[in-house]
């Protein structure tokens, strides 16, 4: 019961909003009806296209995502636990954190074209930085007695980061992950709306051109349903490999 009643908002605002369009007092060509989104959908996954934009939106973002991930946790697990090694690369990378991905989606067509690389890119990009920070911090704040119990038992360095960094860091990288899942479905956005002629930014973006404001609302919700469903996939994976985070 307590979980059914976190869709309890979102299901009454798919009411009052259907209400609302179906009294005339939302204009159809700003806010369509819930009812034609659907439809839309419906249409969508009919012909293909919606399935297809989907497709290229979740192989974009996980490829993105993967990337920012193995270099973001490596990374921040080195910064973390070599302090010297954070003194040198710190005052570069948070200089590179200020900067939003969009920013660099002109830098990244010039170099990588316009196609799957520089889309790629920005994504990695957007999603490097929350990974980065969540383990940098969590690697550095890992307790000193745990450490002291590694040399009482000999440990390796191998072995201190297998069993006494990367165990004890892995809540907090976990939360890096989930944030990073965030940034990377807005990185993908804006680089499809901008340098792109397929997946779900595209879809929003030429829905506009169309005047096809019931296309254009599926592909936020789609990408908000889509976003829900990946984090509390990450969720559960959080659950099953570090129960105790």
């Amino acid at each position: 019961m307590p979980k059914a009643l976190g869709f309890l908002i979102p299901l009454s605002i798919v009411i009052v909003w259907q209400g609302l369009s179906s009294q005339g007092i939302l204009d159809p060509s700003m806010i369509p009806a819930p009812a034609s989104v659907l439809a839309a959908g419906v249409t969508g996954i009919k012909t293909g296209e919606l399935v297809r934009y989907i497709g290229v939106s979740v192989i974009r973002v996980a490829r993105g995502f993967l990337m920012a991930s193995v270099v973001g946790v490596l990374a921040g697990l080195a910064l973390g636990w070599i302090p010297a090694l954070k003194t040198v690369m710190s005052p570069f990378l948070n200089f590179l954190r200020q900067i939003p991905p969009v920013a660099w989606i002109p830098v990244f067509i010039m170099w990588f074209g316009i196609g799957e690389g520089s889309k790629v890119s920005v994504i990695a990009y957007a999603a490097f930085f929350p990974v980065l920070v969540s383990t940098e911090m969590s690697a550095a704040q890992i307790s000193d007695n745990y450490l002291e119990l590694g040399r009482v038992y000999r440990f390796t360095p191998l072995q201190v980061l297998t069993r006494i960094i990367v165990p004890g860091s892995l809540g907090p990288v976990f939360a890096g992950l989930r944030l990073a899942l965030s940034s990377s479905w807005r990185a993908l956005v804006a680089a499809e709306m901008l340098a792109s002629a397929s997946g779900l930014g595209y879809m929003i973006m030429i829905s506009r051109e169309l005047v096809r404001p019931d296309v254009m609302f599926l592909g936020i919700v789609v990408m908000g349903l889509l976003g829900y469903a990946v984090d509390a996939g990450a969720v559960r994976l959080q659950r099953a490999i570090a129960p105790w985070s």
